[in-house]
């Protein structure tokens, strides 16, 4: 049995269209060295978004103004499209019954009252609401550790880190497999090296099986 397996949408239950967006959100950036990228997975919406900052447009910026809006916000560093502030959205075109964690994408999953509820005795980080039209209210986790490695097999392409800005530009690969696990004993994070992708321990997965959860599917990752 794995100790961590990958999260991703179940879909085999029901069928949705999922739109949601936050308060705000960090520019991208335009790195002089390695050129214009975003970051997907990050979100801060724990974050106050002081009206000097809400009202500069998310587009691409050089790092020093990037760092400049980060030290605004109380940071030393966000990635670059980090989510900030609340979360709100609407679901359409539903298909037979909501499941219990709706995703946008495979980045975002948003969970139902009743499964935090049922989780309660695990140590999550905490949780936000998500206010969405014509459903129920909706939990999202905005700060999940980013500390655990993948091993440079699970790539198909990698590009050197960016000496300028940190980025390093690659591929995932089918099959994944962790160098390093989270510096904490989490029961679920993110990816250093793929933060768009949600990670869960062992113990959540089998929690999640075990109250019958729908809208999850796990998938076992090595570790080497």
């Amino acid at each position: 049995m794995s100790d961590f397996y990958l999260l991703t949408d179940d879909l085999t239950s029901g069928r949705y269209d999922l739109t949601v967006s936050p308060a705000w959100r960090m520019p991208g950036l335009q790195c002089a060295s390695c050129g214009r990228w975003t970051a997907n997975g990050h979100l801060r919406l724990d974050l106050p978004v002081p009206d000097s900052v809400r009202e500069i447009r998310p587009v691409p910026v050089p790092l020093d103004q990037h760092l400049a809006l980060a030290s605004e916000l109380g940071e030393a560093r966000l990635s670059p499209g980090t989510w900030i502030g609340p979360l709100s959205g609407k679901v359409e075109n539903v298909s037979g019954v909501l499941p219990d964690i709706l995703w946008q994408g495979n980045a975002i999953p948003l969970f139902k009252t009743s499964v935090l509820r049922n989780l309660s005795k695990l140590d999550l980080p905490p949780f936000y609401g998500c206010a969405l039209d014509d459903v129920d209210e909706l939990y999202e986790c905005p700060q999940l550790p980013h500390t655990a490695e993948l091993s440079d097999q699970s790539f198909e392409s990698a590009e050197p880190e960016c000496d300028a800005c940190g980025r390093k530009p690659a591929v995932l690969g089918k099959a994944l497999s962790l160098v390093r696990g989270p510096e904490k004993a989490w029961p679920m994070f993110r990816l250093k090296d793929a933060p768009s992708q949600v990670v869960a321990s062992a113990a959540l997965v089998s929690a999640l099986k075990s109250f019958g959860v729908t809208g999850i599917s796990s998938v076992a990752l090595g570790y080497e």
